[in-house]
């Protein structure tokens, strides 16, 4: 197994110990993905529950793709820290720094992304499960079993958007 891949795979882990050893030490975020590989996806990042986007200054950023081997591949990783309520896929922000450049993203494609944030004075993870159509438009679907725990992780869950929705607007979800 590669070094990066094991320490994607030893993140993961720690994340998931971390959740489950330190409830009060994490709190969850909202990840809503809009948009399409022509125009530009878009991460929205919400407090739990929030109708609007909330600014808070995100520390990971990583978007993975699954293959045809049943297994996800970094696509797009920044780390750092930088202040958004929202990020476009393979935009770069002062100082968040690259750790995996973008790739492009296809269509017909599922991906993830996982974010972790400090909205406060508490870290917050949340992730989001999309698709891209055969025109590269984004559409959520129910969740795959064998993403739910991943998502069970303290992510929310995914949700489809309407064409009319966008990012700050609730009446796009669905």
């Amino acid at each position: 197994m590669g070094g990066a891949r094991l320490r994607q795979r030893a993140a993961a882990i720690g994340f998931v110990v971390a959740l489950l050893l330190y409830p009060g030490c994490s709190s969850i975020m909202d990840v809503r993905t809009v948009g399409s590989t022509a125009t530009g996806v878009v991460f929205g990042f919400y407090e739990h529950g929030a109708e609007l986007a909330t600014r808070m200054k995100i520390t990971n950023l990583d978007v993975q793709e699954f293959t045809s081997g049943n297994q996800w591949k970094t696509v797009w990783w920044v780390r750092g820290a930088h202040v958004l309520s929202a990020a476009t896929y393979g935009e770069a922000y002062s100082g968040l720094h690259v750790q995996v450049a973008a790739l492009p993203l296809k269509p017909n494609t599922t991906y993830r992304v996982s974010v972790s944030a400090l909205p406060g004075s508490v870290i917050a993870y949340g992730n989001d499960t999309f698709e891209t159509d055969d025109e590269g438009r984004v559409f959520h679907r129910r969740q795959a079993t064998s993403d739910r725990a991943f998502s069970s992780a303290g992510g929310a869950a995914p949700r489809r958007i309407s064409p009319g929705g966008g990012v700050g607007s609730r009446n796009g979800v669905v």
